[in-house]
């Protein structure tokens, strides 16, 4: 019976001496008959004949009464339902020591009340016979060591933090962390790997831990595999499942951003302490409190989830090593700066010579005449930085009446670049004299 109780966490006798009369007293048959019939079977015996003539009539039970209302809460940016009713384990797993639910009851309570749960009080029968009075027989409560079976040792040794576990969706909790004022810390667990069944043992159970987490978190411990972490695992993710659990994290409770993680957190009290405490000291929910700026590592490429042609680029690519990572651009100085500023004097009004007037987008401009023959468009932009300081070290451009950029034809003469006589005809068909001042633009 103690290794049908120890496997199916199930301790009623009754329930258990069924099974093992049914099995032919053979416990692994018994456990597996109690699987299969997810313990339907115990205690129910066969129907008697005063069931089996009731009329089926009287066993219709009345109609349900209708109702309203909407069958899920839909709310939410992630799309899930986001408040969590049932228990936070595995339900596709009977209930045991490894998938514990939490229970409505004073055993629940256990790290609010200390080493309370380690005793309890009994009636105990006390005879006081005093030097002259007669004897008087009394009951009273005692307290004393509470005895446990191994398979509950072992439960409340690898129990989850339920004290300090708020059971709601992670847009609960981010709106209940704003109104108290507390970060959101989450725990992303798999049942199937012993490392987290040690962090509920060696971690979790601290006092000083769950103090600190209950005066500045809300708490939240998910199933890798459970609907409410699914949000959390979409729209963060946690990297690789089978080496990175188990996962804690702290999020932003206002722009929900991952502020911190640990990925296969050691089961150290102290050092998560010291940890937390570093972090509150360094990161504030103030909204006039400037927080450091949290670098967040590029995810690596799953060559799972890339085309065929992407897996091969990405194969040449490592085979060949960093010799085939291109090089970083590298950024030349324009041509532009090097030219110092320098006034330019008129040439006296001919016919190789023209007016250019050069405009800012602030209003600002230049009309100045220059020779088409022998003044070059470098020329042009000494004429500007030595008329504008600002930009002597603010870089600029200067586009012609085609809207080309005359940083490329810098050692071109005015003639050669084409900014003499660049003005359409008017309307006599005759062509616009040289000392019709040209636009340009900076």
């Amino acid at each position: 019976m103690d290794e049908f109780k120890a496997v199916t966490a199930c301790y009623d006798d009754a329930v258990v001496e069924r099974y093992l009369e049914l099995s032919g007293g053979d416990a692994e048959r018994a456990i597996g008959l109690y699987f299969e019939t997810q313990g339907q079977l115990g205690g129910v015996g066969e129907p008697s004949e005063e069931h089996l003539e009731t009329p089926v009539e009287e066993e219709v039970r009345p109609p349900m009464e209708g109702t309203r209302g909407p069958l899920v809460d839909m709310s939410g940016p992630f799309g899930h339902v986001e408040r969590v009713t049932g228990p936070l384990h595995d339900t596709s797993r009977p209930t045991g020591v490894f998938n514990q639910a939490a229970q409505e009851d004073a055993e629940s309570m256990e790290d609010r009340d200390g080493d309370s749960s380690e005793y309890e009080y009994v009636e105990e029968t006390v005879v006081d016979m005093g030097d002259d009075g007669p004897v008087r027989e009394y009951t009273k409560m005692v307290r004393r060591p509470r005895q446990f079976t191994k398979e509950q040792r072992l439960a409340r040794l690898f129990r989850p933090p339920f004290s300090i576990i708020t059971t709601c969706g992670l847009e609960e909790a981010r709106s209940i962390a704003q109104r108290e004022g507390k970060w959101v810390m989450l725990n992303v667990q798999d049942n199937a790997i012993f490392q987290c069944q040690v962090v509920n043992r060696d971690l979790w159970s601290s006092p000083r831990l769950k103090a600190l987490i209950r005066d500045k978190f809300v708490f939240l411990q998910y199933l890798v595999r459970s609907p409410q972490a699914e949000p959390y695992l979409n729209f963060y993710g946690v990297g690789d499942l089978e080496h990175d659990l188990p996962h804690v994290a702290i999020l932003d409770p206002v722009t929900g951003e991952r502020v911190k993680k640990w990925d296969n957190i050691t089961p150290d009290p102290d050092r998560l302490v010291q940890e937390l405490e570093q972090f509150l000291e360094q990161f504030s929910l103030d909204p006039a409190a400037v927080n450091p700026t949290v670098d967040h590592p590029v995810p690596k490429l799953d060559p799972a989830t890339l085309t065929e042609e992407q897996q091969m680029e990405l194969a040449i690519r490592e085979s060949l090593g960093p010799a085939a990572t291109s090089p970083s651009p590298v950024t030349e100085e324009p041509a532009v700066t090097s030219i110092s500023p320098e006034a330019h004097e008129e040439p006296a009004p001919g016919p190789n010579t023209t007016r250019i007037q050069i405009r800012t987008g602030d209003g600002r401009r230049i009309v100045h005449r220059f020779n088409t023959d022998r003044d070059t468009v470098r020329t042009v932009y000494a004429l500007v930085k030595h008329e504008w300081e600002d930009c002597r070290s603010v870089p600029f451009t200067l586009r012609g009446p085609q809207r080309n950029n005359l940083e490329t034809l810098l050692d071109c003469t005015i003639g050669e670049a084409h900014l003499a006589n660049s003005l359409p005809p008017t309307r006599t068909g005759v062509p616009v004299t040289n000392y019709v001042p040209t636009t340009y633009s900076l």
